[in-house]
């Protein structure tokens, strides 16, 4: 999985637990190529996000960009890393509710401390396994989505927004 695929879904998946009424992202997808989106493709910088919500029905939408995502090697130390910039935005006005960066990271090799002479080659190469990028991302989202749903100034828009 890509890193903002990757990063979409465990997102999508741990806010479901949260007080907001989350929308399927195959329906956000296909409203996102009704404005002009392209699969694959970055979401246009120009994409009206009043539009979006009217479309899809939401009083707000979670707009997150990926700074940082992937696996890096250096011969004795090896880093997986991700980090997401999110905002809340309200559909009406635009306005920023809540915003936040959040990374994560899980380093392997020799500041690690490995034990012998062979950790210290081997050691890198294992801490570079997909599964690790994974676990790390899925921590990164988990978190960011922890921290949305207990923000006061989150919590304070969605009983405003409460019929």
């Amino acid at each position: 999985m890509k890193g903002a695929t990757a990063l979409r879904t465990y997102l999508a998946a741990d806010l479901e637990d949260s007080p907001f009424d989350i929308i399927e992202l195959r329906r956000v997808d296909d409203a996102l190529k009704t404005l002009g989106w392209k699969e694959d493709e970055p979401v246009p910088k120009d994409l009206s996000l009043q539009a979006l919500a009217k479309t899809l029905g939401a009083d707000a939408l979670l707009q997150a960009t990926v700074t940082d995502y992937g696996r890096s090697y250096a011969v004795v130390e090896s880093w997986v890393k991700a980090e997401l910039q999110a905002d809340l935005i309200d559909a009406q006005s635009g306005a920023v509710i809540w915003s936040e960066k959040k990374k994560n990271s899980q380093t392997s090799g020799l500041l690690k401390g490995p034990t012998g002479y062979s950790s210290i080659v081997t050691a890198p190469i294992i801490g570079l396994k997909a599964g690790n990028l994974e676990r790390v991302a899925n921590n990164l989202t988990h978190t960011l989505a922890e921290d949305l749903a207990s923000s006061p100034a989150v919590k304070a828009y969605v009983s405003e927004k409460a019929p």
